[in-house]
């Protein structure tokens, strides 16, 4: 009897210990599904924030020297602070404010340029050749044209004048020409002969001085042929001949004279000019990229519907009109 009751035993405890195996297998076998990679960690409303996601949050915290980076729980509190924060703005419809959307809009477009212009842009330099050519090539923005001072006496020519008051305005010059020698030296010009001969409203108070003229200005109130006159004059104190205008008669006396200065290009100059260059190398890079932009973005623009829409004119506006906003 007690050799049949061991082995029944042993029998039970064998099916058993087989049963049991079938069953941790059974049971690991269900509660080990494979593992996820990037599984969730968060969920709030709509919005899945995975493990990666997380991470790179910290990561970014870390670089950026933050001690939310080394405390979970305080990491935690804030990041999650923040989703319902956000879940809330959604939900009020801030997301879609195109005030808010201008601004994120223009900070990626910051950022883009920093990326891709700015990037471009580190490697420009200007060499002495270009600084030389361009120079060579503006030579006359660099260039002081010669100045001419004279002083004149004028004479009216009337409306009815013949050829016997010709003679007599000329001749009136002439004589004035002739007294030139008897001023004192300490005389400005024509001195008073100025108010004696002269017509002339200003500058027959200042000895005739009419002031500085500049080489190939053409804006003046003078006939060309005095001011062609006045830079043929070479040395201070010279007289021109009487000169015959279509208004009048003039006597020019010389009291300055500039010649015309070419500046060099050295020192603030040559860095001038290379700092245009590299402005010009800027925005030419800046063109350029912005047109691989739209090409690369396949932009397709329906005539027909941008046409229907409505632009306010100034007219619309009020008076004075309303500035324009513009895009960034």
């Amino acid at each position: 009897m007690q050799g049949i009751s061991q082995q029944k035993y042993a029998s039970r405890r064998a099916i058993a210990g087989v049963c049991l195996t079938a069953l941790l297998a059974a049971v690991f076998a269900g509660c080990s599904p494979e593992v996820e990679t990037d599984p969730v960690a968060i969920q709030v409303g709509d919005r899945e924030v995975r493990l990666s996601e997380l991470q790179a949050q910290v990561d970014f915290l870390e670089a950026q020297g933050s001690l939310l980076s080394t405390d979970r729980d305080a990491f935690m509190q804030r990041y999650t602070e923040r989703l319902a924060a956000l879940q809330r703005a959604r939900e009020l419809g801030l997301d879609r404010d195109l005030a808010l959307q201008h601004q994120w809009e223009n900070l990626l477009i910051g950022r883009l340029h920093q990326q891709e212009v700015e990037q471009a842009m580190e490697a420009l330099a200007v060499t002495e050749d270009e600084i030389g050519t361009y120079y060579d090539s503006h030579i006359g923005d660099y260039t002081k044209p010669a100045l001419a001072r004279p002083a004149l006496l004028y004479l009216k020519k009337g409306k009815h004048l013949d050829e016997a008051g010709r003679r007599a305005l000329s001749a009136r010059l002439e004589e004035a020409r002739q007294r030139v020698a008897e001023l004192p030296e300490t005389s400005r010009g024509f001195g008073a002969l100025a108010m004696e001969y002269s017509e002339e409203g200003t500058s027959r108070f200042k000895g005739g001085d009419i002031g500085w003229l500049q080489d190939g200005q053409a804006r003046y109130r003078w006939p060309l042929e005095v001011v062609e006159a006045s830079f043929a004059l070479s040395e201070t104190g010279e007289l021109s001949p009487v000169i015959e205008t279509d208004d009048g008669f003039y006597l020019l006396m010389l009291l300055d004279k500039r010649a015309a200065s070419v500046r060099s290009m050295e020192g603030r100059l040559s860095a001038s000019i290379e700092h245009k260059l590299l402005q010009a190398k800027k925005q030419e890079i800046e063109t350029r990229l912005k047109a691989q932009w739209r090409d690369d973005a396949g932009l397709l623009l329906h005539s027909n519907v941008l046409s229907q829409l409505d632009f306010k004119t100034t007219e619309n506006n009020g008076e004075g009109g309303k500035a324009f906003t513009q895009m960034p």
